[in-house]
């Protein structure tokens, strides 16, 4: 029973020195984000690719191995309660004055923020990323094999976003 562990809650090697060694069911898969997850699930049940995630395993190990013993940096000692007092920060705020704000109120956003203006400055390559087809935005066009469907997700984003626009602007 594979275990796909990732994204904001922990690292490559945190999952090699720490969740690895502690997981005795089986493959422990370290996945950058949820997003990637069906990918890797798809590899996993693929007769082809499993061997190369059964691999990890053994880089893994080297992870750990390069790490040392301790797993910690070693600890500084912390100063006595009146050494750190008497070592504070010391501001003389009496020749402050701090500088008066531009607005007194607050403002709402442009309506040109939200305009198909922008749609041009848009680098979609994560949306791309999002979707599973590799390549970098605009070239991801030309590509041979994600090429003809990136071409069709976009052109549906291109029109739901059209859409959305006109519909609040009207």
């Amino acid at each position: 029973m594979p275990l796909l562990i990732g994204g904001a809650t922990t690292s490559r090697v945190h999952t090699a020195v720490k969740i690895t060694p502690n997981y005795v069911r089986g493959q422990t898969i370290y996945v950058t984000d949820a997003s990637r997850a069906v990918g890797v699930v798809s590899s996993l049940m693929s007769e082809t690719e499993r061997p190369g995630y059964c691999e990890r395993r053994a880089r893994q190990s080297t992870s750990r191995s390069a790490r040392p013993t301790s797993g910690a940096r070693p600890r500084r000692r912390a100063l006595p309660l009146k050494a750190a007092r008497d070592n504070r920060f010391k501001i003389d705020w009496s020749g402050y004055t701090p500088p008066e704000a531009e607005a007194h109120r607050a403002r709402a956003p442009s309506r040109a923020t939200s305009s198909p203006s922008c749609v041009p400055y848009i680098d979609w390559t994560p949306f791309f990323q999002t979707w599973e087809l590799r390549g970098q935005y605009p070239r991801i066009f030309e590509d041979n094999v994600v090429g003809a469907e990136a071409k069709k997700l976009f052109a549906d984003a291109q029109a739901h976003a059209e859409a959305r626009w006109w519909r609040r602007s009207g």
